[in-house]
């Protein structure tokens, strides 16, 4: 007798983001730091937002916390429209993601002890009591690998990877579903970002959480999300399955992106190919060109570039381009 067949059930939508559009006016004209930006963001399968400084994924992601209210498209957050609630109604969803900043002594309270840092959302959202909330703080900083000792010390008296721990720690008080790390390693020394990033995927493992990643590092992306989108001047422009999306990257913006990133062998570092790097200058965020905002870095631009923008489209089962010429590329790569 034949088996059925064992249906895989979908993962579960944690945030979605629809059509979103945030824009700025500034002296210079309208800004528009996210420009009608799709995402979902699944249980457990963590995203990572890279891109050059300046094309929008702060803002996306101060826009998907609700910080920054959309200026037109929805955000919803487990299943319900939360774009449009009041401020007192957003604190239940807020606490769903916590955010952990690049510089972990300037997020930390320098008034405060580390437990009563870790402490601070308990306060703030009234979770637990006097005698129960210095419990959990102990037990998170069992949990993020900083000694009991430390329960009374100032953040000035840690190291940066401790004091990155402590910043963990509270972010996991509130036991969020999404964590968001902002460049989360990039101010500590090589050695401690190991530690951190193996912490942060012991965490994921043991906690079923999910991260947003926005980082310069690539090889932090890749090591740590399954998904990879790729921003651009306020529009994602590639996204897809990270192994897939570096091994074989679809838009002329990522080629370069990736290319960029020197390679170690064993006879060291790899030369970067002139004609593989970024080249020419951004165009200005208010001013941008007709079509296409990258064709004046393309090395492969055509007119139909300049003359009409090309869309977010599926161009493979797992991939999202915005290019005219994915398939090409990707053919001739």
């Amino acid at each position: 007798m034949e088996q059925p067949v064992a249906v895989k059930s979908p993962a579960r939508a944690l945030v979605e983001l629809a059509d979103v559009v945030k824009a700025f006016k500034t002296p210079k004209g309208q800004l528009v730091a996210c420009d009608h930006v799709s995402l979902t963001v699944e249980q457990g399968v963590s995203v990572g937002l890279v891109g050059e400084s300046g094309s929008g994924k702060s803002t996306l992601i101060r826009t998907m916390q609700l910080l920054e209210r959309p200026t037109s498209g929805t955000v919803r957050m487990n299943g319900e429209d939360v774009t449009r609630l009041p401020e007192p109604k957003l604190k239940p969803y807020r606490r769903n993601i916590q955010f952990v900043a690049q510089d972990p002594y300037s997020s930390l309270f320098p008034n405060l002890t580390v437990s009563q840092n870790i402490m601070e959302p308990l306060r703030i959202h009234k979770v637990g009591d006097a005698k129960s909330r210095p419990l959990k703080a102990l037990e998170l900083m069992q949990r993020v690998g900083l000694p009991a000792d430390y329960f009374h010390a100032y953040p000035h008296e840690l190291s940066g990877g401790q004091q990155q721990r402590v910043a963990i720690a509270r972010a996991l008080a509130l036991s969020p579903q999404i964590l968001v790390l902002d460049e989360a390693v990039s101010s500590l020394d090589v050695s401690i970002q190991a530690q951190i990033l193996n912490l942060l995927q012991r965490l994921k493992a043991e906690l079923g959480l999910t991260y947003i990643f926005i980082s310069h590092n690539l090889a932090v992306i890749r090591l740590m999300c399954e998904q990879t989108a790729v921003m651009y001047l306020g529009r994602i422009v590639e996204q897809g399955e990270s192994d897939s999306l570096f091994r074989r990257p679809m838009h002329p913006y990522t080629r370069a992106l990736i290319a960029s990133i020197p390679a170690f062998t064993a006879e060291g570092v790899t030369p970067l190919p002139s004609e593989s790097v970024l080249t020419g200058e951004r165009p200005s965020p208010t001013n941008l060109p007709s079509g296409c905002a990258y064709r004046t870095r393309c090395p492969f631009a055509t007119e139909r570039c300049k003359n009409e923008r090309p869309e977010l489209r599926r161009v493979e089962p797992d991939r999202l381009v915005a290019c005219h010429y994915a398939e090409t590329l990707a053919a001739n790569r």
